[in-house]
């Protein structure tokens, strides 16, 4: 059926496309697990690829004023009733969309006298579901654009189900993963997710700090869609999501002793070359963070050029080299890092190893802020680390 256009207080909206469950491919994400956007958009969230339902409108501006977009106005109904509220995309993903489709945010709005299109974002739908309708929901204005035959049915059979039968639908809202409880059952998974990889993995400090922080959005914005829901549905969410802070910070607490003592446990050099490269940057970012280093960052595993730990001491800007190396570190390996030093606009560098440097590679060095850390020196600040 054709879509129908309405009028919003001056702005005329036409739903102009639908893009039921669009795959979107994030191979430069930067996550190393699921993020909360795959998780909360997704049915079966799988790493590197978000599928979500897209949908584009216009929006002709008639008024003399701006008008704001904003997603959480929104909502999509499926043919089962269920609704479902709009997100954002993340930044990687948004890029692949036209760069004149404006995306709801904060500051999205359309001018007076003019018309942008622009895309709200949904979860993901089952397939023996349909999109019968979108709707535009504020405290003081509803709007419904029908986009099925089957919408004036599906509002009938809700006048007609009695109270007992929505309260029996509320007790079993924990297991749904469907419309909008499904929708906060899958924001509430990525949270466990998330407090799993925090208590079982481990972190670095940089990471520890990404994944906490992770963890307050992700409560902030479960507490944000409670607010949407029924009353009689919102005590129980309120609940479950007290139940899993309150055991978030216990285990952290627990674990406060036991990171402590990860941090310290410090190896021999010898252990050191049994790691793989990626361990060892890890690890000495982890050493680096024990002996002062504010700011520690791991650069990502590839396309690093030369750079593989960036932190700050002493107020200056430090990039730091990590080879797990049995042999001697040449002249040309200390050349490429200057080269990557300068392109990084850091203070200085530190190049450590578990083998040794050449003399040339020493002279060269010796002109640059580099301190030169072989297994002899990393053996000794290892010790001081101990004493920490």
């Amino acid at each position: 059926m054709d879509f129908v256009s309405q009028n919003i207080e001056g702005v005329i909206i036409c739903i102009k496309e639908i893009n039921k469950n669009k795959r979107y491919d994030c191979p430069e994400c930067y996550h190393e697990t699921i993020c909360d956007k795959i998780a909360s958009a997704s049915l079966e969230p799988s790493l590197g690829v978000c599928i979500c339902t897209e949908i584009i409108l216009n929006a002709r501006n008639t008024k003399d004023t701006d008008w704001y977009i904003k997603s959480r106005d929104w909502q999509l109904l499926d043919s089962e009733g269920y609704a479902y509220h709009a997100d954002n995309l993340c930044e990687i993903l948004r890029g692949y969309r036209h760069s004149r489709i404006l995306e709801p945010d904060f500051n999205a709005f359309v001018s007076e006298k003019t018309q942008v299109d622009f895309a709200l974002t949904f979860p993901q739908i089952e397939d023996s579901k349909e999109i019968v309708a979108v709707k535009y929901a504020t405290s003081e204005k509803s709007v419904v654009f029908i986009t099925s035959d089957d919408y004036d049915e599906l509002q009938k059979s809700f006048e007609d189900q009695s109270d007992s039968s929505e309260y029996i639908a509320v007790l079993d809202i924990e297991n749904s993963k469907d419309g909008e409880y499904g929708y906060i059952n899958r924001l509430i998974d990525a949270l466990d997710l998330h407090i799993f990889s925090r208590v079982n993995n481990v972190l670095t400090p940089s990471e520890v700090v990404k994944l906490e922080n992770a963890i307050r959005d992700q409560i902030f914005q479960i507490n944000s869609e409670i607010k949407y829901i029924p009353n009689n549905a919102s005590h129980l969410y309120e609940e479950k999501l007290s139940q899993i802070e309150q055991e978030y910070k216990q285990k952290l607490l627990e674990m406060n002793e036991t990171e402590v003592s990860k941090r310290r446990m410090l190896e021999t050099v010898d252990d050191l070359r049994d790691l793989s490269p990626r361990e060892f940057e890890e690890y000495v970012a982890d050493l680096l963070h024990v002996l002062g280093h504010l700011r520690i960052t791991l650069t990502p595993s590839t396309g690093d050029e030369g750079i593989d730990v960036l932190s700050e001491y002493n107020g200056k800007k430090i990039a730091v080299q990590c080879k797990k190396h049995k042999g001697m570190i040449g002249s040309p390996d200390i050349q490429k890092f200057i080269g990557a030093m300068t392109h990084a606009e850091v203070d200085a560098g530190m190049f450590i190893t578990t083998g040794i440097f050449s003399v040339h590679a020493g002279k060269i060095a010796s002109k640059h802020p580099i301190e030169m850390i072989d297994k002899v020196a990393l053996g000794e600040l290892i010790e001081e680390a101990k004493s920490k």
